[in-house]
């Protein structure tokens, strides 16, 4: 058998493998998760199905090989722990094949498939994601049968941006590899062949090896940290993105992985690139390595976002959907299914509305406490699955509950792994981003969890967040501005407004901002244009409160507060704009079987 290491990529593999997308992504601290020839036999450490043998006529090395014959045939090895970030590797020898047989697949602890490599009943290679619909895909590398081959494959779990690649005898396969959504649940088991199937295969595998960093051959070297700081240097347009990064010690290059691929590639000793590859109306995610030429870094994170406008710079009308408060705990009284009932649990029903150039989930996506596993089983399929390519969110209070609820955790960690490069930096949650000729802000209504700076939270004029808000207003090239956050500064709610988000409306208010939307209130609210001391302004900002998504109803005080112009607390649905070059409409749109609405009846200028 062989003895299999955790080397690094040296100087001469990479002399063989000149471009950087065959290089793979190294972890600066690995840890070896297992290596078996099945010399020593095969359960243990496997669990496997009868179909699955240990046999020495097809061997790689040493004196014995696994072997899966029959129609579901199949190993699987339980990890000590479960893992975000693993590679597999085997050698494997197909004698024959039925057509979509996983090779080497990932599973999460309880035996859930998550992904494979697949091989089709042409030989090629086939990129599989069970959890997540829509992403297969088929490459044009194919594996020759009765021939030994090193097959590996990476997974790097983290929700709508989580990395998958395949290398086929050392070299990458990157018309497969790339960013996915692949859900939050860790890796728990790594399997060789499939459990279930109705035509026979025939596969041997040798020599296999899981790791937290990749598993090849070739001399030492020193992994370069992963770069910092990744940002736009200027708005996107239609047929251009701009970005840079801070440099990384001793890096004498950088390669740029942006999804939808094609990757860029190598860059050169540079920290800022210009992708002149890029379509009109198009949500790209960007990461960027560094390598010393010998070894390369982790992908820097988060990934940054970028939506380029339509052609023509912008030009043309843009359609966003936004609401709040959405999806209930799987383990909710009400969730029923995720169909929830009349009165609760509604995010299936509200997802079905919504349309248009960008979602705007308004905070408090999942209930009760935005842990990850309630994220793949509440939100995912529903408001995930019906935005997942166009989503821009802002985070909520739940989302930093610690109890509660189903998959808790700390810091958001559901939320922002789920969301990924979409949510911005997990350390802060704010972030802005531009559509047509609309310039968008979403800020972190949290105050207690961000840094105060000199203010007296994280809100504070003085706060980080809030200088933040101030150079990006004063950057903002575009004619209209939307701000988005989770708790409303004012709502009919029956108490006084929570003053702590006036410094966010004093900025908004002095550079000139139409719209702010909110959540956390679970009814609908319209504000006239107001400044930050509530007191109405024909340039003030107009406000929307849309906690409506599908939670609950209920908190809606009567009389209505001050220049509030309409208010529901019965019904469902979702806040659809229309945004033109220099104004806007809008109207509310209720889930099927409800009457509320409210609509523009004009359009309304941009100040």
């Amino acid at each position: 058998m062989r003895v299999r290491r955790r080397p690094q990529r040296g100087i001469a593999a990479v002399a063989l493998l000149a471009l950087f997308t065959s290089l793979p992504l190294l972890q600066a601290q690995a840890v070896s998760l297992f290596s078996d020839g099945f010399e020593s036999g095969l359960v243990p450490p496997w669990t496997a199905s009868a179909s699955f043998t240990r046999q020495n006529t097809l061997v790689h090395s040493g004196s014995w090989a696994g072997r899966a014959t029959g129609t579901a045939a199949y190993a699987y090895e339980s990890l000590a722990s479960t893992q975000s970030n693993v590679y597999f590797d085997s050698f494997i020898r197909v004698v024959s094949n039925a057509g979509g047989t996983p090779v080497l697949r990932f599973r999460d602890s309880g035996g859930t498939n998550l992904t494979s490599i697949n091989i089709t009943i042409a030989g090629a290679l086939q990129r599989k994601i069970d959890i997540v619909t829509g992403q297969d895909k088929t490459s044009g590398t194919v594996v020759t049968q009765n021939v030994w081959h090193e097959l590996q494959l990476h997974a790097q779990i983290n929700g709508i941006s989580s990395v998958y690649e395949v290398w086929l005898d050392g070299t990458k396969v990157n018309d497969i590899s790339g960013t996915v959504s692949m859900g939050t649940a860790p890796v728990g088991r790594v399997q060789l062949g499939r459990q279930a199937g109705s035509t026979a295969y025939d596969i041997a595998f040798d020599d296999i090896a899981a790791d937290t960093a990749f598993i090849g051959g070739g001399g030492g070297c020193t992994t370069p940290p992963a770069p910092t700081n990744l940002h736009q240097t200027s708005p996107p347009t239609a047929n251009q993105v701009n970005i840079a990064w801070n440099a990384s010690a001793g890096a004498t290059g950088y390669n740029v992985y942006r999804s939808p691929g094609p990757n860029p590639g190598s860059v050169g000793n540079t920290t800022s690139f210009q992708d002149n590859g890029v379509a009109p109306s198009t949500q790209y995610n960007y990461q960027v390595s560094a390598t010393d030429g010998a070894c390369e870094s982790p992908l820097s994170t988060p990934p940054l976002g970028q939506l380029t406008p339509a052609g023509g710079g912008g030009g043309g009308d843009k359609v966003i959907t936004a609401a709040g408060d959405i999806a209930c705990d799987p383990a909710d009284t009400y969730f029923n299914g995720g169909n929830g009932t009349s009165t609760r649990c509604r995010q299936k029903a509200t997802a079905t509305l919504l349309t248009g150039d960008a979602v705007l989930p308004l905070g408090d996506e999942q209930y009760e406490c935005g842990g990850g596993t309630a994220f793949t089983q509440s939100y995912g399929p529903t408001w995930g699955a019906a935005s997942a390519t166009k989503v821009h969110p802002t985070v909520g209070n739940h989302e930093y509950d610690t109890s509660g609820g189903t998959g808790c955790g700390t810091n958001a960690a559901g939320y922002f792994g789920y969301f990924g490069g979409a949510a911005g930096d997990p350390t802060k949650g704010y972030y802005s981003w531009n559509l047509g000729s609309w310039h968008f802000i979403a800020l972190n209504s949290e105050c207690a969890q961000l840094p105060k700076g000199t203010g007296v939270d994280g809100c504070d004029q003085g706060s980080p967040q809030d200088s933040w808000l101030e150079t990006d207003l004063a950057g903002n090239t575009q004619p209209c501005i939307l701000a988005y956050w989770h708790q409303p500064l004012f709502a009919s709610n029956g108490a006084a407004p929570l003053t702590k988000y006036k410094a966010f409306w004093a900025d908004l208010y002095a550079a000139h901002a139409d719209l702010v939307l909110n959540g956390h209130r679970h009814f609908y609210e319209r504000f006239g244009t107001q400044d930050q001391n509530g007191a109405a302004k024909s340039d003030g900002i107009r406000e929307f409160i849309v906690g409506t998504g599908g939670k609950s109803h209920g908190g809606l005080k009567t009389p209505l507060a001050a220049n509030s112009e309409k208010g529901d607390s019965k019904t469902f649905g979702v806040l659809k704009l229309t945004l033109h070059a220099n104004s806007y409409d809008w109207q509310f749109v209720p889930i099927a079987g409800s009457s509320f609405t409210d609509s523009s009846s004009s359009s309304v200028a941009c100040h």
